[in-house]
């Protein structure tokens, strides 16, 4: 082998690496921001209902995020499916960086339908909220927006 192809081989190798830390960083942070924030895990492992708003989502009761992850099935309610598509677009990425060599349409087509599905995933979460805050008594959009403000002042 010539320097040039080991080290165009060599760079590859490095993106996939950065690429396969970046992405198992990124899942150790969510577990174990779950985790530290005491939100219960559910069946099959997968995290417990967060609708993906931060601050927001932190200031919402138990409950309040139950009826919010119930509300959200009903406009999606191939969850099962979603979240399943999920997990083998993973198992999908895992393969092409482990191929003996480097594909980066396979991966860049994997990534891509993986940004279309959590869009989607996030227009409906969106309406799902906004419907949810436009049915709570003004009295408790105050409280939650109070809770909001003050988990905000817990952070950095």
């Amino acid at each position: 082998m010539t320097d040039e192809t080991e080290g165009r081989q060599g760079g590859k190798l490095r993106l996939a690496l950065y690429l396969s830390l970046a992405l198992n960083l990124l899942f150790v942070g969510l577990v174990v921001g779950r985790m530290a924030g005491g939100h219960p895990f559910l069946r099959g492992g997968m995290m417990g209902p967060d609708v993906g708003f931060g601050p927001i989502t932190e200031s919402l009761s138990h409950a309040d995020r139950r009826e919010l992850f119930r509300r959200f099935r009903t406009v999606a309610p191939d969850y099962r499916a979603m979240r399943d598509a999920v997990r083998a677009d993973f198992a999908a990425l895992a393969a092409v960086l482990q191929a003996e060599s480097w594909d980066p349409a396979a991966a860049a087509a994997i990534l891509d339908r993986q940004a279309e599905q959590s869009r989607d995933r996030m227009v409906k979460g969106r309406q799902v909220f906004l419907d949810y805050l436009g049915s709570l008594s003004a009295e408790d959009r105050r409280d939650l927006g109070a809770r909001i403000a003050a988990e905000i002042g817990k952070r950095p």
